[in-house]
């Protein structure tokens, strides 16, 4: 079970990388002025936000349901539950970043 949180944990600051690079390349799309770029991306980043909320809620459900007699240290819980909360931080900014871009430029 442990090697499964540390998995977790490295596709968590993957996907966080990642989900910030788009956001970079939507950015820098909006002052270059490339209409298809802008779309492809803003469409990519939506897609990925979608998947990458689902790949955080479904590990939670999963331990809540079905592995409830599973015991898993209090270190590893807590580190997890940070990377939920961060994660979903990032998952309800960056539409809200999109739309003031998007607005301001």
């Amino acid at each position: 079970m442990k090697t499964t949180y540390k998995i977790l944990f490295v596709v968590h600051i993957i996907g966080i990388i990642l989900s910030v690079m788009c956001l970079g390349v939507y950015v820098l799309s909006h002052f270059n002025r490339m209409i298809e770029v802008q779309r492809a991306f803003s469409v990519v980043l939506l897609y990925f936000n979608f998947l990458f909320g689902l790949c955080c809620v479904i590990p939670v459900i999963l331990k809540l349901t079905i592995f409830k007699h599973i015991e898993v240290s209090k270190k590893y819980q807590l580190s997890y539950m940070y990377y939920m909360v961060i994660t979903l931080m990032i998952m309800m900014l960056l539409p809200l970043l999109e739309t003031y871009i998007f607005i301001a430029i």
